[in-house]
């Protein structure tokens, strides 16, 4: 049968295009405007490694009843387009998100299709095209939101000790391959030298720490990272000052 068109989108949202893209396809950024999806599993690819013909399950609640769908990457070019299929008994779906950037602005395309397995379902997606058109037009108006909302390079990342005893902060800056560089954002004069001495690279954000591949895990490594540095960097100073 022939493929049908479901549902289209079609927005200029205020924002860089690596941050929409990451708002569309992280899972962390996803769970948060997407009411449908539970979570998805990667049996194969982690999430991290998605490419063109990888594979996963996204499991969605649909009213009172939850799917698990098979997933597959028919393209996947970051961060410019992503199509994605699903086989199931009322045929096979496609959406096909579009994604081209303009002076610090992204144009969103989506297109949502179906080639029904039989003329039952043909006339079924007839039918209940409104519905659909309109429940999608409502999640990607989220997803736009969302993406406003969240709409700068920078975020704050912050550590505090469990005894409370130390604290310091640092942040996470967005770059044009959806990696993140993290560095530390306050401190001394004297605590910056001591990073220098080992190995630590200053440059005009701050003291550069690492990169990383997802805002969780740039927090989770920060925090980390305090932990067995700057904690016991500041602690060692405090201790030769007080044998002075």
């Amino acid at each position: 049968m022939n493929e049908i068109k479901i549902f289209t989108f079609d927005e200029v949202i205020d924002a860089p295009i690596e941050l929409v893209f990451m708002c569309l396809n992280k899972d962390e950024h996803v769970l948060q405007w997407n009411e449908f999806v539970l979570k998805n599993i990667y049996p194969t690819d982690s999430e991290d490694d998605l490419r063109q013909g990888s594979t996963y399950q996204a499991v969605q609640k649909i009213g009172k009843k939850e799917l698990t769908l098979d997933v597959e990457i028919i393209e996947f070019n970051p961060p410019h387009q992503v199509t994605l299929k699903i086989e199931t008994k009322e045929g096979l779906s496609y959406t096909r998100y579009q994604l081209s950037e303009d002076t610090n602005r992204t144009r969103l395309q989506v297109e949502a299709s179906l080639i029904p397995s039989s003329v039952k379902y043909k006339l079924m997606s007839k039918l209940t095209s409104w519905a659909v058109q309109f429940v999608n037009k409502v999640q990607y108006k989220a997803f736009v939101e969302y993406v406003h909302e969240h709409n700068h390079f920078t975020w704050d990342l912050a550590y505090t000790s469990e005894d409370g005893d130390y604290f310091t902060l640092g942040k996470a800056i967005l770059q044009s391959n959806s990696s993140w560089r993290v560095y530390l954002d306050n401190g001394d004069s004297d605590s910056y030298n001591m990073l220098n001495d080992r190995g630590y690279k200053m440059e005009h954000l701050g003291v550069f720490l690492f990169e990383t591949d997802s805002l969780s895990k740039a927090q989770e490594e920060f925090i980390q990272w305090a932990d067995t540095v700057w904690k016991p960097m500041l602690y060692d100073r405090f201790m030769e000052s007080e044998l002075k």
